[in-house]
């Protein structure tokens, strides 16, 4: 953790003061040091339309820091009524950070995609690299018509920007979104004590974990697998052949390879005990009754 960031969350919050811009620069030039991300990120800023976004191939993070605002003041208006006004404030700063670092985490992804050209033989072989790379490469046969390619790539696109089950499943969100949110939850243990945030914090990183995990006919169907299979479907209709998953990722291998936490972070195939005993601790949680009753 940064512990520049972390004084100026305390002056943020002792101040009642929502993160600004000022914030959010500050912010992204500490993490973009901490992370060694020169490379990743050559220009970042605040934008007023569109969303929050990374994007790789121009190297540029932008943060829309209203629509951020906004979107969290609806989620958490259940608890408002929970809160004392500096601890509320505390709790828009810390979900703001994690919007914030979200994109930092794109970033980190990119990093580990770009060295793998440089260091194959270390990098190829982490799981992170594997699952990552999934969403970077899409297998497509050499001889394939590019007519069929781009049609392909723009329906995949179209699901993608519908946050479809398409999006929710790839793996480069899955593990931003969990990531930022495990990460939230370290600083929020450092920055407040109120058992409402850090319940909520944890409730949503466990969330995330187990979100697009599905039973279907007494089974449980991973994200993993239903991010392959939109593919393949969208393949089949645009006339297109991929090459087979078996090629380039041992699903099967690389389950029998991870602790359970690790297939849950990575969206792998995981048995009904293990799906069942993380739903039931997300049960645990107050926040899950407060948002689920």
């Amino acid at each position: 953790m940064n512990n520049n960031i972390i004084k100026l969350l305390y002056k943020y919050i002792e101040d009642k003061r929502i993160i600004d811009e000022k914030f959010v620069s500050y912010m992204i030039i500490e993490l973009i040091k901490e992370y060694h991300l020169y490379n990743e990120i050559k220009i970042f800023y605040i934008v007023n339309d569109n969303f929050s976004y990374y994007d790789g191939t121009k190297k540029i993070l932008a943060v829309n820091l209203n629509k951020e605002k906004k979107l969290i003041l609806t989620f958490i208006s259940t608890l408002k009524k929970f809160l004392d006004i500096k601890t509320y404030i505390c709790f828009i700063n810390l979900l703001l950070f994690e919007t914030i670092y979200h994109e930092i985490e794109h970033a980190k992804q990119n990093k580990i995609i770009s060295c793998s050209k440089n260091y194959p033989n270390v990098l190829n072989k982490s799981i992170e690299y594997q699952i990552i790379n999934l969403s970077f490469e899409h297998y497509i046969k050499e001889d394939t018509e590019i007519e069929k390619i781009n049609l392909y790539l723009s329906d995949l696109e179209k699901e993608y920007n519908q946050q479809s089950a398409y999006y929710w499943c790839s793996p480069d969100e899955r593990l931003a979104y969990i990531k930022s949110m495990n990460m939230v939850y370290k600083y929020a243990k450092i920055i407040t004590k109120n058992s409402i945030i850090i319940d909520y914090i944890k409730y949503k990183a466990l969330e995330k974990i187990i979100d697009e995990y599905e039973i279907i006919d007494n089974r449980v169907i991973s994200p993993l697998e239903k991010y392959l299979l939109i593919r393949k479907c969208t393949a089949i209709k645009n006339g297109i052949e991929l090459i087979d998953d078996k090629e380039f990722i041992n699903i099967d291998e690389i389950r029998n390879n991870c602790s359970t936490y690790k297939r849950f972070l990575y969206g792998l195939p995981v048995c009904d005990k293990e799906f069942y005993c993380y739903e039931k601790s997300l049960k645990k949680k107050k926040s899950y009754h407060l948002f689920n009753e």
